[in-house]
């Protein structure tokens, strides 16, 4: 289609969709607000959250701590994002500005040059 391979036209309609569905969480994000407050919401963020990233020892030992941290950093901090199979999360010499709690599913990392 207008000259464009299939590998960048299937590429290009999941960053579409992507941006769709993460419009729609925010949408969504502002309604729950409103019908539970805020205060409801992070508690509920930190109990489907914490058991996931507490796995990691930093912030298990941040959580036994500072609770009121772990609590915010759930609710403004951590994002959930679905992949495709087969999408790229992040490629080599990518800066590493985020990390990745798996809950579901399987993630495969080859080094460059492997």
């Amino acid at each position: 289609c207008h000259g464009i391979s299939n590998d960048l036209a299937i590429t290009a309609k999941k960053q579409v969709q992507g941006q769709i569905d993460r419009i729609t969480r925010q949408m969504a994000e502002v309604e729950l607000t409103l019908l539970v407050g805020k205060p409801l919401l992070m508690d509920m963020r930190e109990e489907a959250r914490a058991p996931l990233v507490v796995n990691n020892n930093f912030f298990k030992q941040l959580r036994e701590l500072h609770p009121r941290v772990t609590r915010r950093l759930c609710h403004e901090a951590f994002e959930e994002i679905i992949a495709f199979q087969t999408e790229k999360i992040f490629s080599p010499n990518d800066a590493g500005d985020r990390m990745f709690f798996i809950e579901s599913g399987h993630l495969s990392y080859t080094p460059p040059g492997s």
